[in-house]
């Protein structure tokens, strides 16, 4: 994409998308003793980028407060100031704005003002951080500030991990590490080739450990020397980390390159919460969307590599029409629960099959007893289940179950929907037999209250994430105030009570693998239905009990389980962005 020369100086340069806007103003553009200072304003965050001749180099800004901009402007709390300074003597400067979710791409000249009133040192803090005074080296007016940092590049490289077969032609890099960069010099490693390449764009996060160290030189309370990155090349035993210097180069810090197979959840539980907000966050998926989905799906076949084992109850009779595929995780205080409904069900007992996917190696045990145990007080339940070698996710396990299912019909339910009325599957069933075009049918789940949770999906803008996130129209209310009496086609139904054919499963081509954990995957099945021209129902007639979560077990803390399902959103808008918008 060519990109425009702006210049913003002058007034404010304001773009546009959608139902968002962007602000972008430069107030004063200082030069003092071979530092150029940079103070302006933005209403949203970009990425800032110095261009020179022969690279673009990323620059680190800091947040100001502008209480006068969020007056101006009716904007919630800030910070909306930024601030850096830049060893330059040049008389202009290129910067490149960019914000991926925009496809934005602004080339801005900054020059030095040449007749700069008087430094006062009151007046430049109110548009500049102190770190960035600090890189002023000190003129009279500023003789208070701390000693600044030393100009040497320093870092370490905590984590350096290589995701795939160590024989594949290439392999995704996550690292992770601080560096302090003072003059933002551009950061360079050694490729396959032993060739020196720019290093990719990096997130920057709140090192306390680095901040606690280096406090007594210098380093304000409030920077981000830590960097987590992202990048894809060939087999790299040693990574190691170089700035330029002279004709040659430096190396700053190295790091032996851990072989760490096809899982990488254990180590995005540590990097998906460290960007500051959620802003930061979706601007490092925008940043990252190859590498982050190379990850998910290598982990998917990974574990749709591992072996699995099937039993059955020894009465169970073949000629099933339905298969009640049933995921267990984390959590099997249900299950007793949810087999004695089944036991009640006549429909269940001569027509279904009813397969228990566990898909968590600890719980396999304790599942096993249990079925045991209902077996001995109702040999007619027809139940199957199977062992995963490990967790595959909920995507996973549903599809490994529906490639063992024997019915015609599937019906995915979680291990925390209880069925109290019989003959509930059949009249979901009978949508599918009635019309060809009805690709998916869910039903109306109930919390414990009796009030609704769910009675069919749509999904909600949030301007603020520029995303569209799930919605569940009438949670909470009293079933007589459902917008539907009857049968109604809705944008999706959720995947905790969800019954298709299994021919339909097949031809969508089952589950999608592309989130991570659980979330949107429902709604990504039901999306698929509709792109083969089918349509998804809601039938408010047929009433489950869905104990929301209690199936999940354990998926970690609020602030990661938040960024999954803002990943996961991020991906589903990618792909369904015509259907999201429809639904608005």
């Amino acid at each position: 994409m060519t990109a425009r020369v702006y210049t913003a100086q002058d007034k404010p340069l304001i773009f546009k998308h959608g139902r968002d806007t962007l602000h972008f103003k430069i107030d004063r553009t200082i030069q003092v003793r071979g530092q150029l200072l940079v103070c302006g304003w933005m209403s949203g965050e970009v990425r800032l980028s110095l261009c020179g001749r022969d690279e673009t180099v990323a620059l680190s800004y800091h947040r100001v407060q502008r209480p006068d901009v969020t007056q101006a402007l009716k904007l919630p709390e800030g910070p909306y100031g930024f601030s850096f300074a830049v060893a330059t003597d040049a008389e202009d400067i290129l910067l490149l704005l960019e914000r991926s979710a925009w496809k934005l791409q602004a080339l801005v000249r900054v020059t030095p003002e040449r007749h700069a009133p008087k430094l006062r040192l009151d007046e430049l803090a109110r548009l500049a951080a102190p770190e960035d005074l600090q890189k002023l080296e000190a003129p009279k007016k500023l003789k208070d500030a701390t000693t600044p940092l030393a100009t040497a590049v320093e870092g370490y490289i905590d984590v350096a991990e290589a995701y795939g077969t160590p024989d594949s032609d290439t392999q995704v890099y996550l690292v992770t590490g601080w560096v302090l960069n003072p003059r933002n010099l551009p950061l360079y490693y050694d490729n396959v080739q032993r060739e020196k390449k720019p290093l990719p764009t990096a997130i920057a996060w709140k090192h306390h450990g680095v901040l606690e160290a280096y406090r007594d030189k210098g380093l304000p309370a409030n920077a981000k020397p830590g960097f987590a990155l992202l990048f894809e090349d060939g087999p790299l035993p040693i990574l190691t980390l170089y700035t330029r210097h002279g004709d040659g180069y430096r190396a700053v810090t190295q790091k032996a390159v851990r072989q760490a197979g096809g899982d990488a959840l254990p180590t995005l539980r540590t990097l998906l919460p460290l960007p500051d907000n959620d802003t930061e966050f979706l601007d490092f998926c925008h940043l990252y969307a190859h590498e982050l989905r190379q990850l998910v799906r290598l982990r998917a076949r990974t574990q749709d590599a591992l072996p699995d084992t099937v039993h059955a109850a020894p009465r169970l009779r073949g000629g099933r029409r339905y298969s009640v595929i049933i995921p267990l995780y984390g959590n099997a205080t249900l299950m007793e629960t949810q087999c004695l409904c089944f036991a009640r069900d006549e429909e269940i007992l001569e027509q279904a099959e009813i397969l228990y996917c566990v898909d968590d190696p600890e719980l396999y045990d304790t599942a096993v007893r249990v079925v045991e145990k209902m077996l001995g007080l109702y040999p007619r339940l027809p139940l199957r289940w199977i062992r995963c070698g490990a967790n595959r996710g909920f995507a996973g396990a549903n599809n490994l179950a529906a490639a063992h299912a024997n019915g015609s019909v599937l019906c995915f339910c979680n291990s925390d929907c209880i069925a109290t009325r019989p003959g509930w599957l059949g009249r979901l069933a009978a949508h599918l037999d009635n019309d060809a075009s009805v690709g998916a049918v869910g039903c109306r789940l109930l919390a414990t209250d009796g009030s609704i949770q769910h009675a069919g999906m749509y999904f909600s803008w949030r301007a603020s994430l520029d995303l569209w996130l799930t919605d569940h129209p009438r949670s909470g209310c009293a079933p007589r105030d459902d917008a539907f009496a009857g049968p109604a086609e809705v944008p999706a139904v959720t995947g905790a009570c969800l019954v298709m054919r299994a021919s339909d499963f097949a031809a969508v081509g089952g589950w999608s693998r592309d989130y991570l954990i659980g979330d949107f995957e429902d709604s990504d099945l039901c999306f698929r239905v509709r792109e083969r021209g089918q349509r998804v129902l809601y039938d408010p007639t047929v009433e489950l009990t869905h104990l929301e979560r209690q199936s999940y077990g354990h998926q970690g803390d609020g602030l990661f389980r938040r960024r999954v399902t803002l990943y996961n959103a991020f991906v589903h808008q990618g792909l369904w962005q015509r259907y999201l918008e429809e639904t608005s």
